[in-house]
């Protein structure tokens, strides 16, 4: 289930941006929409793939390939935690082969997409599908996914129920109608009888001096990753097919203490263990309160700040030291899965200003349980410390699969990780000063003879800092007790900056608002010019009433038995 969270930014306070998402890096830039090189391993260095990608990263936030619809090849996201998909095409550049008027909709944790369900071919690895559903959508605006530079997104969870394009196309068609509009990979395997029925994602990590070359991750369906072949012989974590790829939880290990995860699902039975969704549509992974508690207050250094409004909102809870290394690990089908230290703690930065602070990537929530049963979320940020394997289960007599599961290999050496992350943080925070968690909660001024974070110096992360702390303005209204003196030096220095800023963000939201006053009287005086798009089919009307309840995806699978 696709969600940027968490980054919210503190730069709101500063300077307000007039468009595009914010994103918590102090550079931004367009997602690179190339076929990045494969992993291959030393022994073998020109093993050829037959059903591969290469997988793009933003900045560890969100991950991408290449997929040809239509003609066109466009950059579409990979998600693990939903169905559908969705292209982004404002100027019908696509080539349908079928079009309808039913409007579908795909709901994400935080928004959502709407527009008209359309069919195009598609080729996905290598893989050809002569007509495969999509929702075409001509907005992206207040979207989470306005400004990463994507063209749409690939669901590949399994995609039945009420909600999928199918169930809202039969819905809108009826129920006579021979159109379907299964997902992209159950669509493959349904083409293509004997391609293996599973497929593997392996997700690269930023200025990681151990990754594969360029940085690159992997999408393969049929197919291993070359050199992770033994990800075969890993344990088999069945999944149930409701919709999401799930699997249990057995406990998290922190430093010498163990930590046991118990299911809190209404339908869970007493004792069970805690079940997690694995999602590449989260950045960062959702986990129970007390469990992110259990796993951050023992780093020293760390500093709890989610009583303060802006953090809180922001998803953040525990400031930490960037240099922390802390000893996380997961236990999943009985195999410990450790967590790099740069995926438990990362850098928050700011447009324009020359700090950043270091905080928790495991959020807490308590919303993913109501909202996607499931007590846990293993977003990126777990799923870069793991290959995984999502096998829809061996084909039986009746071409349907049986029961679906998951196969994790570990990826991650704790000791190694170690000697690499100063490399990882000095890249990450080159140019920039360091906040440490205890001068970001007080409104204080750090020492005069704190250092920069220098990209040359691969030693250390340097605390200090020669600037005041962004939460000295940040500090909530029990923080009354400040330093007067402190308080007024930190206003008097930045507040020029902060009233150039807003006059600067005012100028430009004056000349975008002529712009689009100017865009507008055009588009009017040519809008009898416009072509309509052509169609192979004739639209047909939805229906206005009725209950769509009733209609569920044609599953890959066999009905329970009774």
């Amino acid at each position: 289930m696709l969600q940027f969270t968490g980054l919210l930014l503190l730069l709101s306070l500063i300077s307000t941006p007039v468009f595009g998402l914010q994103v918590p890096l102090s550079r931004r830039e367009v997602l690179r929409r190339h076929l990045r090189v494969l992993p291959r391993s030393d022994d073998d260095p020109d093993h050829e793939y037959l059903h591969a990608l290469g997988v793009s990263d933003f900045k560890d936030i969100a991950y991408s390939i290449v997929m040809n619809f239509g003609g066109q090849d466009l950059s579409v996201l990979i998600d693990t935690g939903s169905a559908d998909s969705w292209l982004y095409d404002p100027r019908n550049n696509i080539q349908t082969v079928n079009t309808t008027t039913v409007n579908g909709t795909i709901t994400y944790v935080k928004g959502s997409i709407a527009g008209p369900i359309y069919f195009a071919t598609a080729e996905l690895a290598g893989l050809s599908i002569p007509s495969q559903a999509y929702i075409h959508t001509t907005e992206l605006t207040d979207t989470p996914f306005s400004g990463l530079g994507i063209s749409g997104l690939l669901g590949l969870s399994f995609g039945p129920g009420v909600r999928s394009l199918d169930a809202q196309l039969q819905f809108g068609l009826g129920n006579s109608s021979i159109l379907r509009a299964p997902p992209v990979v159950p669509n493959i395997l349904q083409l293509y009888p004997s391609l293996p029925s599973f497929f593997t994602i392996y997700l690269g990590r930023n200025d990681d001096p151990n990754a594969p070359a360029d940085g690159a991750g992997a999408f393969t369906l049929g197919e291993y990753v070359h050199g992770l072949e033994s990800v075969a012989d890993a344990a088999k974590i069945p999944s149930s097919p409701d919709y999401f790829w799930k699997v249990l939880v057995d406990s998290i290990t922190v430093g010498n203490s163990t930590i046991s995860l118990n299911s809190s699902l209404p339908t869970a039975e007493a004792g069970s263990k805690a079940t997690a969704i694995l999602d590449t549509g989260f950045s960062l992974p959702q986990m129970p309160p007390h469990v992110v508690d259990a796993m951050y207050s023992s780093i020293p250094g760390a500093v709890l700040v989610e009583d303060i409004a802006t953090f809180q909102a922001a998803g953040v809870s525990w400031l930490l030291p960037c240099n922390a290394t802390p000893s996380i690990s997961f236990k999943i089908g009985g195999t410990d899965f450790p967590i790099h230290p740069a995926d438990l703690v990362r850098p928050l930065c700011f447009d324009g200003v020359e700090i950043a602070l270091c905080h928790n990537s495991f959020e807490k929530s308590v919303t993913v349980r109501e909202k996607l049963g499931s007590d846990i979320v293993l977003g990126d940020a777990f799923l870069r410390n793991a290959y995984v394997s999502f096998n829809y289960g061996e084909r039986n007599d009746s071409g349907q699969f049986d029961q679906p599961f998951v196969q994790l290999l570990p990826l991650t050496n704790l000791e190694q990780a170690s000697l690499d992350l100063p490399v990882i943080r000095a890249k990450q925070l080159e140019g920039l000063t360091e906040v440490s968690p205890a001068d970001a909660r007080s409104p204080t001024l750090p020492p005069k003879n704190s250092t920069k974070a220098n990209a040359s110096d691969d030693s250390k992360i340097p605390a200090g800092n020669e600037k005041p702390p962004v939460s000295g303005l940040l500090a909530s209204s029990n923080d009354s007790d400040a330093d007067d003196t402190t308080t007024t030096r930190i206003l008097n220095r930045y507040t020029p900056v902060i009233i150039g800023l807003l006059a600067a963000n005012l100028l430009a939201l004056l000349i975008l608002c002529g712009l689009g006053a100017y865009m507008c009287i055009v588009r009017n005086g040519k809008s009898t010019a416009t072509k309509a798009m052509p169609t192979t089919y004739q639209p047909v009307k939805s229906k206005e009433d009725g209950n769509p309840t009733e209609f569920v995806y044609p599953s890959l699978y066999d009905p329970p038995s009774t």
